[in-house]
Formats: structure tokens, C-alpha cells, sequence
């Protein structure tokens, strides 16, 4: 099942959210394979959160997934760059349009196998 922006925004207008978000877009469907993945209980990467402002510096997509699926990830810290601004979730807004080509998503499910020691066809099975 395909999580629609509708849903996102209630989430996000239903439940408080620690982190803040620096980035103004995000991809509906990447959020979408985040979500089936991290059902399906696969590792992901730590989300890179600038502690002193609660400002994800690298991560948007799977910290929110991890929220809206109840998936804990790890957080780390790491330092601020010169054009982290602070955002605000109410005013992300959610794009229905793929960002990824086909070739981006294939490396990513390549590297997600990799990285839960699982076949390549394990992770695309996982998505349908």
C-alpha cells in the first residue's frame, strides 16, 4: 500500500516531531520505498542530525519514514555547514513526481542489500 501526501500531512500535523527538517522538498515515493523496506525490517544508514538545533542535516526521507512505519533509527551528530537553514515540516512540500531514475533506485536497492547482507531480489521483492 502507497502512502499519499495526504497522509503524510496528517501525520505530520497529527504528532510532534523532534527533528527539523532543512529541506524545503521531498520525494513521495522515495518515502513510499522507505517505508515498505523498513517494514520489512532492513538496516538503513544513521539519519546526521546538527544537535544543537535538531536540524537533519542528511536523512529527511528516512527519518520521516522511520516515524510514520514506528522504525527506530540511529541518530548521529554532525557539525553545521554554511546554508543549513531551519525548516519547518507544516511547509515541506511533498512531491508525487520520481526523483530517482530507475538506475538511482537499482544502486540504492544494490547498496541496501549490501549493507542487510540479503540478495538484490530479496530487496526488489520487498517493494512489489
Amino acid at each position: 500500500m502507497e502512502i499519499t501526501a495526504e497522509e503524510i500531512q496528517n501525520f505530520i500535523h497529527n504528532n510532534e516531531i523532534e527533528l527539523k527538517p532543512k529541506q524545503p522538498n521531498m520525494c513521495i515515493p522515495i518515502i513510499n520505498r522507505m517505508c515498505k523496506k523498513m517494514k520489512a525490517g532492513i538496516k538503513f544508514s544513521p539519519v546526521k542530525v546538527i544537535a544543537e538545533e535538531q536540524l537533519i542535516s542528511d536523512g529527511h526521507h528516512r527519518y520521516l519514514a522511520s516515524l510514520i512505519v514506528g522504525y527506530p533509527i540511529e541518530i548521529i551528530k554532525t557539525t553545521r555547514t554554511a546554508g543549513d537553514v531551519v525548516g519547518d515540516w507544516k511547509s515541506v512540500d511533498f512531491e508525487l513526481l520520481e526523483w530517482e531514475t530507475e538506475e538511482d533506485i537499482r544502486k540504492f536497492n544494490i547498496m541496501d542489500a549490501e549493507f542487510n547482507n540479503m540478495s538484490i531480489e530479496q530487496i526488489v521483492e520487498i517493494l512489489w
